[in-house]
């Protein structure tokens, strides 16, 4: 009897992974990996998700890096099964490209992984958190995109 109340325990215990990142050296405090990793292990506590991996790449961009170490390790363990929640910051996090961050969406929900970003809700089984998403996305890659193009323009003052 006993082992049958742990199994049906174990079964409502929900497995979540993070994925944080920074892009540079000069990363301000608040984005720090320590600092996200805090704000998504309190966010999976809130929501009854035990964290079992952190996944984590440090000065790595999103923008010119799409299969980072990080990105690639979470990426294999969501196929193998060994998580139900992928908990990042914001999605910027994961990528800094619309396409890429469609594409990994789309490779969590095949493989039946719910993605979760602590500071932007949204909800892809539905079509306002599609949007929501793919608005954040857009806005990530925006923010990139301008970003060079000042920097850029700076460099030739």
């Amino acid at each position: 009897m006993q082992a049958q109340n742990n199994a049906s325990v174990r079964q409502r215990v929900r497995r979540g992974v993070a994925y944080i990142r920074y892009s540079s050296r000069m990363q301000d405090e608040s984005f720090s990996l320590a600092a996200q990793e805090r704000q998504i292990r309190a966010r999976a506590k809130e929501d009854g998700v035990v964290i079992v991996k952190v996944y984590s790449d440090e000065a790595r961009s999103a923008y010119t890096n799409k299969y980072r170490p990080g990105i690639v390790a979470m990426l294999e363990d969501a196929q193998r099964g060994l998580f139900d929640v992928l908990y990042c910051h914001k999605i910027d996090r994961l990528a800094r490209r619309l396409e890429w961050g469609i594409e990994i969406a789309k490779k969590l929900q095949q493989n039946d992984v719910v993605l979760k970003a602590v500071e932007q809700n949204f909800d892809l089984d539905t079509p306002e958190g599609k949007l929501m998403f793919h608005l954040l996305g857009s806005l990530g890659e925006f923010y990139s995109d301008n970003l060079s193009k000042e920097t850029e323009k700076g460099k030739r003052e």
